[in-house]
């Protein structure tokens, strides 16, 4: 089975997985459901699990509660590594920044529009740049400032503490990007702005589960590698399923599966470089190992130079585990052009004349190629005297058709005009007769013909002539003279 097979058929038990933790309740979704929480939900099929939703505790009014559609997510730094939610509705901004501001979160990932596909995806819920600030209950949120970077910005947002903002815009809903590239980038990137990996880092899309998931998956592994934690039966597929006890549908499409795939493929890849390099043993992101103020001293050459394209991965099986081949991409081998063979010198060559009827396909102009004796062979005159003959019967045809209209002629004048001599009548008669006589007896000119053979069967063109016997003129004359 090809890659693309494998992965469909795991992504597929993955769904089935999910319907079976939904219809049997293994992993209820019990606070979720309540009547004084179903408006705080953006979609209603995906709820947060009750045993790791993310709870609030800090409260700004009487009325908070401590539900938000949220759940925590393992990462390599213990069970609440991320917290997976949805984009903000406009009566849930403020539980956003309660959530925000309750552990600590120094990192948020937006992974969607405001709008999409004509859709709003996500409640706006900070300022851009020369906007005033953004208040929403008591938290108010200021600009600061924005670097943009392929496919995302990287903002900077304050509210009495600094918050830094991925924002990705080029991964529609449903789907995924056409290059990863710029993902690992800002994956790497982000983990150099969290200083302390004992707070969870914050990821959202619209529903917080497909992109969201994606995004968690692939830093998770990237983190393992570069700590050099990762087991022995390490599997792409074990991972998204353990993610799918903790957030509802993480990693929501086949196409975002495969995506995983590819671009986890290209970490290991990237980790066996820097194993054979003499200078380092790790993967480091984009940056120097720093404090986050010094990204702003890197150039945006540096930034802006993409990892390499994602190798392909071969699964040799269909269940279970899977087990990655990281293989090179095939070189490329131009295809040759269809050449005709150059034929020997005995035979016809065809030319590159370009005919009128067809441009693409132009019918051949023949040609003998001369023999090394330089001598062209004669033309069969049994074939020339069949095309004279063919040429005689043209020609006694025609001046039938000539007899007839001047015979028709001749009695229409004698009817019409009584006066003609009749002796005139006679000669136009004779002389038309003595005409086709003449022709039948001396024959006509032949010229160029381009279907007879010679006796090789090759094709040549003729020009021989028949010669015109004096009679042609003479024996004219002499008949209208004795009439």
């Amino acid at each position: 089975q090809t890659t693309g097979n494998v992965l469909a058929n795991k992504f597929l038990r993955l769904r089935r997985l999910s319907t079976k933790y939904r219809t049997e309740k293994i992993y209820p979704t019990n606070i979720g459901e309540r009547e004084e929480n179903v408006k705080k939900n953006r979609y209603k099929d995906i709820l947060p699990f009750d045993h790791s939703r993310v709870k609030l505790k800090l409260k700004t009014t009487n009325q908070d509660t401590d539900y938000i559609n949220a759940n925590f997510i393992k990462g390599m730094d213990g069970p609440e590594a991320y917290i997976a939610t949805q984009g903000p509705l406009p009566n849930t901004v403020i539980d956003f920044w309660r959530m925000i501001w309750e552990y600590n979160v120094a990192v948020i990932v937006m992974a969607c529009r405001e709008f999409e596909m004509g859709r709003k995806k996500c409640e706006r819920y900070f300022p851009m740049q020369g906007e005033q600030p953004m208040s929403f209950g008591p938290f108010r949120i200021s600009y600061e400032s924005e670097q943009a970077r392929t496919d995302y910005f990287i903002r900077t947002l304050t509210e009495s503490r600094r918050i830094t903002q991925f924002h990705y815009m080029n991964w529609p809903d449903h789907d995924v990007p056409s290059s990863f590239d710029s993902i690992l980038d800002m994956i790497g990137l982000m983990r150099e702005y969290q200083e302390n990996n004992d707070v969870p880092i914050c990821v959202h899309c619209s529903a917080g589960c497909g992109r969201t998931g994606a995004i968690c998956a692939i830093d998770y592994t990237w983190n393992l590698l570069k700590a050099g934690k990762i087991p022995e039966d390490f599997n792409v597929f074990r991972l998204i399923q353990e993610m799918r006890t903790q957030r509802h549908s993480a990693v929501q499409t086949k196409e975002q599966y495969e995506l995983v795939h590819r671009a986890i493929a290209q970490l290991f890849e990237k980790q066996l470089q820097q194993l054979e390099s003499p200078t380092s043993t790790q993967i480091h992101d984009g940056m120097d190992e720093s404090s986050p103020d010094k990204a702003s001293h890197h150039s945006s050459d540096t930034w802006d130079t993409p990892p390499p394209k994602p190798p392909r991965i071969r699964s040799t099986q269909v269940e279970g585990d899977v087990k990655e081949e990281i293989l090179q991409p095939p070189e490329a081998h131009p295809v040759p052009p269809i050449l005709t063979p150059s034929p020997p010198s005995a035979f016809p060559t065809v030319t590159n004349v370009r005919q009128d009827n067809d441009r693409y396909h132009p019918k051949p102009v023949i040609h003998v190629l001369a023999t090394t004796q330089h001598n062209v062979t004669e033309v069969s005159w049994t074939c020339a005297k069949k095309l004279a003959t063919y040429r005689l019967l043209l020609c006694i045809e025609m001046h039938g058709a000539i007899l007839k209209i001047c015979g028709t002629f001749c009695l229409w004048a004698t009817r019409a005009f009584s006066v003609v001599d009749p002796s005139l009548l006679f000669s136009l008669g004779g002389f038309c007769v003595s005409c086709h006589l003449s022709f039948m007896l001396t024959g006509h000119q032949l010229h160029s013909c381009d279907d007879i053979t010679d006796g090789a069967g090759h094709s040549q063109y003729v020009d021989h002539k028949v010669g015109v016997s004096p009679l042609t003129w003479v024996l004219p004359v002499i008949i209208v003279v004795l009439v």
